[in-house]
């Protein structure tokens, strides 16, 4: 894998390996596994009044 990566890149390689019955990403420190999960979830709907919504997910 390349060593830079966009953020929805890698989100979407979390999302798609935390499915159940599974462990999930993992990375290795200090010779053990530490898993990850990732869960998204949408906010409640709102009134943030951003006019340029768009379907490009924004990191912050």
């Amino acid at each position: 894998m390349p060593e830079e990566y966009r953020a929805w890149y890698l989100i979407d390689i979390l999302r798609a390996r935390t499915f159940p019955p599974y462990e999930g990403a993992y990375f290795t420190s200090n010779g053990r596994k530490v898993f990850m999960r990732l869960e998204l979830t949408l906010e409640e709907a709102s009134h943030s009044g951003d006019a340029n919504d768009s379907s490009t997910p924004r990191v912050s």
